[in-house]
C-alpha cells in the first residue's frame, strides 16, 4: 500500500481518506466518475452530481471540448493545471490521448509565458520550494513532502528560464511542466516525482519591483553562499530518498556545469539542458545522416558549427565528439570538426576567457571572433546549431552561404521560445531551395512549396530524458554516464522508419512517444549494466527488459478505492 495511491489497473487502492477530503486529494479524486458503490463505501453520496456511468472517456471528452473553446494558450495552460490540480488520472490520461495537441501548452512554449506570469495565476501549491532562508532546517523539511517513494526530482534555481533569462521562484513552472512529460512519455507515476525550485533570489528587477512575485526579495546568491544552499538541498533529498534521480533544470551557465559537476559522482543526476539537449541533437545528426544515405559512423567526418557556447552548447559539443570517439576516432581527433561561436565570435586560437569546458573545442587553424559568415565559408559544416536565444540570429546571408557550400544542410535552431529561435522553418527551407534538414528547439508548422511538403521537426528534449530517467530508475543506476546519453540518442535514431528519414523526418510522433522512450530505457538500462553501474539485478536480455519496463510504466486509470477496514475483512 502507498499513502500516494500508486496502483497499476484493477488492482485495490486502500484510501485512508474520507468523504470530502477524497475529493480534495488530485491522486485519488474521480470526479463525476465514482460509481454509485464507492461513493456509499467513502462517504460521498450526495457530494456529487447523481450521473451514472460517466466514466472517464465522458470526462476526456468534456475537458476536450472545453479545452478546444479557450483561444489563448495562457488561459489554456490554466484550465490544464487546473485539472491537474483536482484530478491527476484524468490530467494524464487526456494529455497522454492528446499529447501532441497538449505538450506545446504544458511546456514549450506556453511554459515560458506561464512562469513569467506565476506570480499572477498562482492558484495551489504544487512542489517544493527551498530558500537561502531555510539553511539549516532542510533535512526536516523534506519530511513534509507527503509521498515516501520519491524516485525522481527536477530541480531548478529559476536562473535561466527557457531563453527567458532569471525568473527566480517562478521557474517552478518548469520543473512541474518536465515531471508531466515524464508521467506522460515514460511512465514515472505522479507520486514519485517531485518538482523543486531553489531560491537564492533573483536579480531580475522587474520581478524584485514587483509585488506580487512570490520569491525572495534580495539578489541572487554567488560563490559559497550559493553552494551552500544548493548543499544542503541536495544533501537533504538525498537523505530522505537515497536512489532519488535528480535532474537539474534551467541553470544559468555560470552555475550549469559546475554545479552538475559538484554533485554528478555524490548522487545520480544529470542536466537536461546540457546533456538532455546534447543527447536529443546528437539523435537528430544521427538521423540527418541517414537520411543522405550515410551511417552513424560517418559522423567522425561531420562538421558542425555550434552558434551558442553556454551550457547547451557545450552539452551538444560533447556529446557530438563523444559519438565520433565511440565511432572510433581517438580521443584527441573527436574534437575535430566541432566550431563553438559566441557572441564575440568563433572559440579560435588565443581565446584567454575560455572556460574548462570550451577550451577542448576551441579552432586552433582558425582566428579567434571570427565572424559567423566567415567561419561558414571557412569550415564548410554540414550542421548549424543554434542555441543562443537571439531570434533571427541565423540570416538569410549566413543560410545561403551555408546552402551554397553543401547539398543537404542540417539546419537546427533550438533556441526557446518561438521568437527566439534562431531561424524559422519557413526561412530555412526558402534560404535552401527546400534542401534542408531542419529541426528547431519549438514547433513550427511544416512547410509546403510547389506541393513539396517538408517536415518541420521539434527537436524536443521529450524524445529523450524520459527514457534515460526512466532507464535509470529501474536499473537504480548510481550515476549518469556518457554511454548512457550516447546509448539514448543512438536508439532513439535506430528507431526511425527508412521511409520517414527520407522525407526528412527525424522523430517520432508524439502518440509512438511512449514505445519510443521504453526501447529508449532499456538501451539505457543495458549501457548502465556494461559498466557495472546498474544497481539493481535485472535480466540483461533485451526482450526480457522491454517486458520489465513495460510492467514499471504507469498508465492512468482509475483504481478501486477502499476503505483500510473494508480491506483488510472481505
Amino acid at each position: 500500500m502507498s499513502s500516494c495511491g500508486l496502483t497499476k489497473p484493477g488492482e485495490v487502492v486502500v484510501v485512508e481518506k474520507h468523504g470530502v477530503d477524497i475529493l480534495n486529494d488530485p491522486l485519488y479524486n474521480k470526479g463525476t466518475a465514482f460509481p454509485l458503490s464507492e461513493r456509499d463505501r467513502l462517504g460521498l453520496r450526495g457530494l456529487l452530481p447523481p450521473c451514472e456511468g460517466f466514466g472517464i472517456n465522458l470526462q476526456i471528452e468534456r475537458v476536450l471540448r472545453r479545452f478546444r473553446s479557450i483561444k489563448v494558450p495562457l488561459n489554456q495552460y490554466q484550465q490544464l493545471v487546473g485539472l491537474q490540480d483536482r484530478n491527476e488520472v484524468l490530467f494524464y490520461r487526456v494529455l497522454i490521448e492528446n499529447l501532441a495537441e497538449l505538450a506545446p501548452v504544458i511546456y514549450t512554449p506556453t511554459v515560458g509565458e506561464a512562469c513569467m506570469q506565476f506570480g499572477n495565476i498562482y492558484r495551489r501549491p504544487r512542489g517544493m520550494y527551498f530558500s537561502s532562508n531555510d539553511l539549516g532546517n532542510m533535512n526536516a523539511m523534506v519530511y513534509n513532502w507527503p509521498c515516501d517513494d520519491v524516485r525522481l526530482a527536477v530541480i531548478t534555481d529559476g536562473s535561466r528560464v527557457l531563453g527567458l533569462g532569471d525568473l527566480g521562484v517562478n521557474g517552478m513552472g518548469i520543473s512541474v511542466g518536465k515531471l508531466s512529460l515524464y508521467v506522460a512519455a515514460a511512465g514515472i507515476h505522479p507520486s514519485q516525482g517531485l518538482p523543486v525550485v531553489v531560491d537564492v533570489g533573483t536579480d531580475n528587477k522587474n520581478l524584485l519591483g514587483d509585488e506580487l512575485y512570490l520569491g525572495i526579495r534580495q539578489n541572487r546568491l554567488k560563490g559559497e553562499q550559493y553552494y551552500r544552499v544548493m548543499d544542503e538541498v541536495i544533501g537533504a533529498i538525498h537523505q530522505r530518498w537515497p536512489n532519488c534521480l535528480i535532474q537539474f533544470e534551467d541553470f544559468n551557465y555560470e552555475n550549469a556545469i559546475p554545479v552538475l559537476h559538484r554533485y554528478r559522482r555524490e548522487v545520480p543526476c544529470f542536466n537536461d539542458d546540457i546533456q538532455g539537449t546534447g543527447a536529443v541533437v546528437t539523435s537528430a545528426l544521427f538521423g540527418a545522416l541517414r537520411a543522405v544515405g550515410k551511417s552513424f559512423n560517418q559522423v567522425t567526418s561531420h562538421k558542425a558549427v555550434i552558434v551558442g557556447a553556454g551550457a547547451a552548447g557545450v552539452g551538444i559539443a560533447e556529446c557530438i565528439a563523444y559519438a565520433k570517439l565511440k565511432a572510433g576516432v581517438s580521443f584527441e581527433d573527436s574534437y575535430n570538426g566541432i566550431y563553438l561561436v559566441d557572441k564575440d565570435g568563433l572559440l579560435g586560437q588565443g581565446r584567454t576567457s575560455a572556460t574548462p569546458s570550451q577550451r577542448p573545442f576551441m579552432a586552433q587553424d582558425l582566428p579567434d571572433k571570427m565572424p559567423l559568415l566567415d567561419v561558414i565559408r571557412s569550415v564548410k559544416p554540414e550542421s548549424l546549431i543554434g542555441v543562443t536565444g537571439v531570434g533571427g540570429l541565423f540570416t538569410e546571408t549566413v543560410v545561403r552561404e551555408m546552402a551554397s557550400l553543401v547539398e543537404r544542410p542540417f539546419v537546427f535552431p533550438l533556441s526557446n521560445p518561438t521568437n527566439h529561435a534562431e531561424c524559422t522553418a519557413e526561412q530555412a527551407f526558402t534560404w535552401t531551395q527546400g534542401r534542408a534538414i531542419f529541426a528547431s528547439g519549438s514547433p513550427f508548422a511544416p512547410v509546403e512549396k510547389n506541393g513539396v511538403y517538408m517536415h518541420s521537426n521539434q527537436a524536443n528534449n521529450m524524445f529523450t530524458f524520459p527514457g534515460i530517467g526512466l532507464g535509470a530508475i529501474v536499473c537504480n543506476a548510481s550515476r549518469i554516464s556518457r554511454d548512457m546519453l550516447h546509448a539514448a540518442s543512438v536508439s532513439l535514431a535506430a528507431q526511425m522508419p527508412e521511409s520517414d528519414l527520407v522525407r526528412g523526418k527525424l522523430f517520432p510522433d508524439l502518440s509512438q512517444i511512449r514505445e519510443f522512450t521504453k526501447n529508449v530505457a532499456v538501451e539505457v538500462i543495458l549501457a548502465a549494466q556494461k559498466e557495472d553501474i546498474a544497481q539493481s539485478d535485472l535480466s540483461t536480455c533485451r526482450e526480457e527488459l522491454l517486458d520489465i519496463v513495460h510492467d514499471r510504466m504507469w498508465y492512468p486509470n482509475y483504481g478501486a478505492l477502499v476503505r483500510p477496514y473494508f480491506y483488510h475483512h472481505k
